[in-house]
């Protein structure tokens, strides 16, 4: 699929060769679905990042942050124990 208004610069390396060999970086691809597409949207609005792959880094190292947080790791570990409790007991969900 092409997009005529698409123009893209020519790839050039911003790395040396030798520095290349020192880098471990690991290249991954994502496939995204268009509620998970308009939610990077809204990330990369939130961030005030245009470059997809930084947004997507960023947002991965905030939720890191976020969920290795003392406070928030206690009230999600209560949330989902309360969850698997209601489960057992047969308790629906409410509102």
């Amino acid at each position: 699929m092409t997009n005529d208004n698409l123009i893209r610069p020519a790839f050039t390396s911003k790395y040396l060769e030798e520095e290349k060999k020192e880098d471990n970086r690991r290249t991954i691809s994502i496939s995204m679905n268009k509620v998970d597409d308009k939610l990077l949207k809204d990330c990369q609005k939130i961030l005030n990042q245009s470059k997809e792959s930084t947004a997507i880094k960023k947002m991965m190292q905030i939720a890191y942050d976020v969920l290795h947080e003392e406070k928030t790791r206690k009230l999600l570990h209560t949330v989902f124990k309360n969850k698997r409790n209601n489960k057992r007991n047969n308790i629906n969900e409410f509102d």
